[in-house]
């Protein structure tokens, strides 16, 4: 499932509050800024209100394949259940 409940928006706000820390402590770091703009990539794809875990799917479109288990539940049969699909 995508649904985790945390969205997109959220995921890049608390990057940005630690990346502001870490400028602050002069500690350098070489992952976050990376990873923020992967987040920021989905958030253009599927929009600010995403779950966040669909950075995931970002993934599965680049690379043309589904990383879901076979009979997994398709999340346009239970959009109620999702922030999108």
């Amino acid at each position: 499932s995508y649904n985790i409940n945390f969205t997109m928006d959220l995921v890049q706000k608390d990057m940005n509050l630690f990346n502001e820390l870490s400028k602050k402590l002069n500690t350098p770091l070489e992952i976050s800024p990376f990873v923020l703009d992967i987040f920021k990539d989905a958030q253009k794809k599927y929009g600010s209100r995403a779950w966040s875990s669909m950075v995931v799917k970002r993934m599965e479109d680049l690379n043309k394949i589904d990383f879901r288990a076979k009979g997994f539940i398709n999340s346009k049969r239970v959009s109620r259940y999702y922030c999108i699909y």
